[in-house]
């Protein structure tokens, strides 16, 4: 129990110190860790388009994106890219995953310990107006127990995959997150983002990231894992408080 609580305070003390470095931005630091203490591999499957079970052109960039910001958080050992993810579906004979299922099994075949699988809609990628909204699903290969799942780690209506009827086997996390770089929080962010990572040393200053979509999808990968720790970061704040009294029961 000790040794839990200790893991959630340090998790919160990590969390306030680097906000701080930030402006005290609640969200956006350089390195938050990996905040799952059974999830250290991870896999990314090929985006989802919404009118097209296929990869939208463009957006092997996110893909790779994703894969190059999440190793680069401690606490996690590697990333099984969307390409190696591809070839394993090509094994499978599945030419695109449809169902909750069909990610179970490219996460078995994969060895990883939690598949990540994304979908794309609302896309412009005209520099300066680039959009892109994105619906994430995390799978992990335990299977959970009814009562074990937190829900409020997850959004029912999450896509892309409808909920398999297997309780078991429902993603942990799961949520959809907009981008825009017209939007004034958004052009904040990405500023974060940009001195979070340095760029000056590159030459690149946060223009770049609402002109180049490469780079506008490495700024929406690195949001998008934020908000994957944050899931769990709550959740274990919620096991730390302590229990409410029963009615009638003594507090």
């Amino acid at each position: 129990m000790y040794r839990f609580l200790n893991k959630v305070s340090a998790l919160m003390l990590a969390a306030a110190c680097a906000a701080c470095a930030l402006g005290c931005h609640p969200h956006l630091y350089a390195d938050r860790p990996n905040p799952y203490e059974d999830i250290k591999v991870f896999a990314v499957a090929p985006i989802i388009g919404v009118t097209e079970r296929k990869i939208p052109a463009g957006f092997e960039a996110l893909e790779d994106g994703f894969a190059d910001e999440l190793i680069s958080f401690s606490e996690v050992e590697d990333v099984i890219r969307a390409s190696t993810v591809l070839k394993v579906m090509e094994k499978l004979n599945l030419d695109a995953m449809r169902t909750a299922d069909d990610a179970l099994k490219v996460l078995r075949e994969v060895k990883a310990d939690a598949l990540i699988v994304m979908e794309v809609e609302n896309v412009n990628l005209l520099p300066h107006d680039m959009r892109v909204t994105v619906h994430l699903q995390m799978f992990t290969v335990r299977k959970y127990e009814p009562g074990e799942i937190d829900y409020k780690r997850f959004d029912v209506a999450a896509r892309p995959f409808a909920l398999p009827e297997d309780f078991g086997r429902r993603p942990i996390v799961g949520f959809q997150k907009s981008f825009v770089t017209s939007n004034k929080d958004t052009r904040k962010r990405i500023a974060y983002y940009a001195s979070a990572h340095d760029t000056s040393k590159r030459g690149l200053g946060d223009e770049v990231y609402i002109r180049v979509f490469r780079e506008f999808f490495r700024f929406v990968s690195y949001e998008m894992i934020l908000e994957i720790w944050q899931r769990e970061i709550d959740r274990l704040e919620r096991l730390a408080q302590p229990a409410e009294p029963s009615e009638g029961e003594p507090e």
